[in-house]
């Protein structure tokens, strides 16, 4: 596993101006969440080959990039809002300091890994 580390998150984070401070809090807290006993799935390896699947598309966009790390943040097994709990997560730690409309696309791709709109085909919530 050599994508999802601290120094990937930092560097994403740095291009958007966030202070190294904030940033390492926000890597630490992320990492315990997706190292918790009951993800089986939704984990730190899961995370990696999303970043590994990035850095091959050669799109090294930071909006998807920020989603992949983010989508999962919150997992409760029999949770129904685990995707809407995440992106929260995101716009709490991390969203509000990004300019632009970059913060709320990130929310939207998050919202957009939502199983119930994937089988309905719906791409996005209102």
């Amino acid at each position: 596993m050599d994508h999802a580390n601290a120094q990937r998150f930092t560097e994403v984070c740095k291009r958007l101006g966030l202070a190294d401070e904030r940033v390492r809090g926000i890597f630490d807290d992320l990492k315990e969440r997706y190292l918790e006993v009951h993800r089986s799935y939704h984990n730190l390896l899961h995370i990696d080959r999303m970043l590994s699947w990035l850095d091959a598309s050669a799109d090294g966009d930071d909006t998807v990039e920020l989603a992949i790390w983010f989508h999962a943040a919150v997992y409760e097994p029999l949770g129904s809002h685990n995707e809407a709990k995440s992106a929260q997560y995101f716009a709490d730690s991390l969203g509000s300091f990004i300019g632009g409309s970059m913060g709320g696309d990130v929310e939207r791709l998050i919202l957009a890994t939502d199983p119930k709109l994937v089988k309905s085909g719906c791409p996005t919530r209102a």
